[in-house]
């Protein structure tokens, strides 16, 4: 059997798989970018490991002087009210589809970076409130000219009542390897931070 590593498309079969199907009690690894996964679902009865080297991440935290849940709540129940918080920043927040702060739900984002305006879809896809984060992924607008996926994770750790570290996230892929990282989305994101902690929430 050919030992070396296999691929199909971008992603890299970093060990053979096994084209013996009778084998069906091992256990299967799959690693897709920085996640890990294992399963007892077999497939060609090897263990199967993908590297997918294009999906990347960054993150920027912050201390800031605001409840974590309250700050929490803001991105997820009242994501409009930033308008009024940041204006030199995010120009209006709209609910398209679904219920404010529900997995699933859809909201319409305009803002600027480096002073052009900018447009976002984004699906609140996730809610992890014992680790108080929110994740939302963007599904068109400007972003996907650049971009093939792009996802927004906010995860807030309570220093006491009323401080916290905001961690922010960025998870993306790239059209093209002469696009810049998203480091504009993170300078956003911290302006939006300083400004709700002004507001003393």
């Amino acid at each position: 059997m050919d030992k070396k590593p296999k691929k199909i498309g971008n992603v890299q079969i970093l060990k053979p798989l096994i084209h013996d199907t009778t084998s069906v009690h091992l256990r299967n690894s799959l690693i897709v970018g920085s996640l890990k996964i294992e399963s007892d679902s077999w497939l060609l009865g090897g263990p199967l490991v993908l590297d997918v080297s294009d999906s990347k991440n960054n993150e920027r935290q912050i201390d800031t002087k605001c409840n974590a849940d309250v700050f929490l709540d803001l991105f997820r129940y009242k994501p409009k009210n930033l308008s009024n918080i940041a204006p030199n920043h995010i120009k209006s927040c709209e609910l398209i589809d679904g219920e404010w702060g529900v997995v699933g739900s859809t909201v319409a984002w305009n803002y600027l970076i480096d002073g052009k305006p900018q447009a976002s879809n984004q699906l609140l896809e996730a809610v992890d409130e014992k680790n108080k984060s929110i994740t939302y992924t963007a599904f068109g607008g400007d972003l996907m000219q650049a971009y093939k996926s792009v996802k927004a994770i906010i995860r807030v750790e309570p220093k006491d009542h009323q401080s916290s570290l905001v961690t922010w996230t960025v998870e993306y892929e790239k059209v093209s390897e002469d696009i810049p990282d998203p480091d504009s989305l993170l300078d956003l994101a911290y302006k939006i931070t300083k400004d709700v902690e002004a507001r003393q929430f």
